[in-house]
């Protein structure tokens, strides 16, 4: 009823092993042969790397020396650079004419100056051949002409199979596969002992008889056991991620918390913002993981200003070279931060590009266009609304129909166009009210209300009613009225 398994297991092992033994041949050659061509790479770009620091070098002290004309000089350098790097050297004025030329003496035919603003290398042009490593000479009166070092790169030795190499790329090789038959055999042995049992099981024999009950329970529970313990896995890993989780966004939100209280944040800022971020992203239909990372990244976009000099923060305006660089740097710090924590990883993205514009002059990548993270782009957006109608910007509050123009005409340029469409629709869908009615009652008690439309009074609460409120003992309760139509 079953195949002998000496000689399946046998010859089954023995192919795996065999395969195994192939591919670690093959795969230690490839290494061997790679390794070989980026070491002659690696040996090239030294060369021309050392030619190139050679005309710079030579290039800043032929600089006054030009000015001052001193040929002989300039003769000697030339020429002991010229020996040192067994290359040829020229030196040529600001007008283009070689003065020093270590292949024909001291020259005198015009080249022309290759116009750089720094040294570079090129590869000579047909039917010359090798390379030429150009560096300007500066002076005391600026630019006083070039030098230019042509040289050739002398092919590499051909030094034949890297035997050491291969050889010590396919014993690594061969251990990994020893230690991976090792561990695989370990495995294997035990599931043969189970697969022993129920044959014996099967077979009636009185040994396995007498362990029948046991044998079916463990067989049984050892399967069941790798099931729950693999569903166990995953729902701990993403419980574990979760927890990180909202204990990294709690962490985040009372450092926003300790920056608003220091005046470093507007109060209320981040979720104002994200009220708009919502909006926006319920308009175009996000997906909810996206929508959540969305909330999420506009309650913790100022989270990087913990790391922020308090000068810059304590600063409106004139800030300095240092205060600014510092004030740049708080979303890629913000970012740092929220991508250490498991789950966070697409809230960082978001944090980190909040500042990129449309046209790609943004930081701190230069991003442009639709290779902005949406997240960001739609953050980018709602802040910038959020701080004209509050006066974080301007330093006064201006109304809605004139902060959608501002964005108006940025449209484009540092806000994704769509974007800027859909949040005009959605404030003028749903325009704020220009002032919020207040009320306080006791806590629980519903308070009075005014007929929608009706002007409230200029005073709500008489001295009795706050000689009566000073002897309760009931907390207070304050309700805001932001209404923004009639409810009936």
């Amino acid at each position: 009823m079953f195949a002998p398994e000496p000689y399946a297991s046998a010859s089954l092992t023995g192919r795996l092993t065999a395969v195994l033994a192939v591919g670690a041949v093959i795969l230690s050659a490839l290494v061997t042969i790679v390794t070989s061509e980026v070491g002659r790479d690696q040996q090239r770009s030294a060369a021309h790397a050392q030619m190139l620091d050679a005309s710079a070098s030579l290039a800043r002290r032929a600089g006054p020396l030009l000015e001052r004309g001193d040929e002989l000089r300039l003769s000697v350098l030339a020429t002991s650079v010229a020996e040192l790097s067994r290359a040829r050297v020229l030196v040529l004025d600001r007008a283009g004419v070689v003065r020093i030329d270590t292949g024909v003496g001291l020259g005198g035919h015009t080249l022309g100056l290759a116009a750089t603003d720094g040294p570079f290398r090129r590869e000579r042009p047909e039917p010359d051949t090798g390379f030429e490593a150009i560096a300007p000479a500066m002076g005391h009166e600026g630019g006083a002409g070039e030098v230019w070092v042509r040289y050739a790169l002398a092919a590499p030795p051909a030094s034949g199979f890297a035997w050491g190499t291969f050889g010590l790329v396919l014993l690594c090789s061969l251990s990994l596969i020893t230690m991976a038959f090792w561990i695989s055999h370990s495995w294997v042995r035990r599931i043969r002992a189970i697969t022993r049992r129920a044959r014996g099981i099967v077979r009636g024999d009185a040994v396995a008889q007498t362990e029948a009950i046991d044998v079916q329970l463990r067989s049984g529970g050892a399967v069941s056991e790798l099931e729950q313990a693999v569903t166990a896995l995953g729902a701990s890993r993403e419980g574990v991620i979760g927890a990180a989780r909202r204990t990294g966004v709690a962490l985040g939100r009372e450092v926003v918390h300790a920056l608003e209280l220091r005046g470093h944040v507007a109060a209320g800022h981040p979720e104002r913002v994200r009220r708009h971020g919502l909006a926006l992203a319920d308009a175009l239909e996000l997906p909810f993981e996206q929508t959540e990372d969305l909330g999420l990244a506009c309650l913790l976009a100022d989270v990087g200003k913990a790391g922020v000099r308090p000068s810059a923060l304590a600063k409106a305006h004139g800030l300095d070279e240092v205060e600014r660089a510092s004030l740049r740097q708080h979303p890629t710090r913000g970012a740092s931060l929220l991508a250490g924590i498991p789950g966070l990883e697409g809230v960082a993205q978001t944090v980190r590009h909040q500042y990129e514009r449309w046209d790609g002059a943004g930081f701190p990548d230069g991003l442009r266009g639709p290779q902005i993270p949406l997240g960001s782009r739609i953050l980018a957006v709602a802040s910038a609304y959020e701080n004209l109608v509050s006066g974080g910007v301007l330093g006064h509050p201006v109304s809605w129909p004139e902060a959608l123009d501002r964005l108006r005409e940025d449209r484009g340029e540092l806000f994704d166009p769509d974007l800027v469409d859909a949040l005009e629709d959605l404030v003028r869908s749903t325009p704020p009210r220009e002032s919020t009615q207040v009320e306080i009652s006791r806590k629980g008690v519903v308070p009075h209300r005014l007929p929608y439309g009706e002007p409230a009074p200029d005073v709500w609460i008489s001295e009795e009613d706050v000689d009566l409120v000073g002897e309760l003992d009931d907390e207070l309760e304050v309700v805001f009225d932001d209404r923004t139509e009639d409810p009936s």
